[in-house]
């Protein structure tokens, strides 16, 4: 069936978003793990939450003006616990070593990106169809285009408030580098709870990021000389996992998952081979 045509989005502003105040851990670089390095080419993590627009907020007739400053003013306290977020990533290379490392500069770039758009469809557009209607892909900042090594450049965090005839659909993009699922959903009930306190202080009520990692001197067995996956990661269709490398100096170990045909195959194309050295 032919999806209706829908019209377009309509951006009416856009704003950068710092941390309410100056956090001194922010001066510091934020440096990345090696798992979070491995999708650096990966895309964003993207969820929406979609509501119906009300017609009164404690007892006063709903403003969107109002409701977009109080987002603004909330999502601003917010970033203070999670400054990462409102950096950008910074490459170092170090041509003697032939080394780069990636990390996030906290303070680099104008901040967090905050959008207002409108769509002129109902919540019925988007709830109604079997299938995900396209246009719910415009509801959302950072889009296919992007990846998670463009925040050198991007926001890592952009949220887009977007204004339907009938609802309001919040969208968060978030650069999957610094975020996982738990970490995404942590800052979205973070930000939730603040915004509900309405600018009193809930902070001993909330669970906060922790960002100092930490190990027992001495205790740790040190480093992996190895890793092997189990039966759940070895699948049909194969897969491959990539660590760094045991041997160190930039090589990276790759355990991978095929098919006994596809592994032959792959064995027997000699400029794969020629780079490939056996455990």
């Amino acid at each position: 069936m032919r999806e209706p045509d829908f019209p377009l989005i309509k951006c009416i502003s856009e704003n950068f978003i710092k941390p309410k105040h100056e956090v001194e851990e922010s001066k510091q670089p934020y440096h990345l793990t090696p798992h979070d390095l491995l999708v650096l080419t990966a895309h964003h993590i993207q969820f929406g939450l979609l509501f119906t627009r009300p017609s009164h907020i404690k007892n006063q007739v709903f403003s969107i003006h109002l409701f977009l400053e109080s987002l603004k003013e909330s999502f601003s306290r917010t970033l203070v616990h999670f400054y990462p977020l409102a950096g950008q990533f910074v490459t170092k290379v170090d041509e003697d070593k032939h080394e780069s490392v990636v990390y996030v500069d906290c303070n680099k770039g104008p901040g967090a990106r905050f959008i207002h758009a409108t769509l002129d469809i109902t919540i019925s557009d988007v709830l109604s169809p079997k299938d995900v209607p396209l246009v719910v892909q415009s509801l959302f900042d950072l889009n296919e285009e992007y990846v998670n090594y463009d925040g050198s450049s991007k926001p890592l965090l952009s949220i887009q408030v977007t204004e339907l005839l009938d609802g309001i659909f919040i969208a968060c993009s978030v650069n999957h580098c610094i975020t996982d699922g738990t970490s995404y959903w942590h800052f979205w009930n973070v930000w939730s709870k603040i915004h509900q306190g309405n600018g009193k202080d809930t902070i001993c009520e909330l669970d906060l990021p922790v960002y100092t990692r930490w190990s027992p001197d001495g205790r740790a067995p040190g480093r992996a000389i190895a890793f092997r996956s189990g039966y759940g990661n070895s699948k049909d269709t194969g897969l491959v996992f990539a660590c760094q490398g045991s041997e160190g100096g930039g090589s990276v170990d790759l355990e991978i998952c095929l098919t006994p045909d596809s592994m032959d195959a792959l064995e027997s194309d000699k400029e794969f081979m020629a780079f490939v050295s056996q455990p």
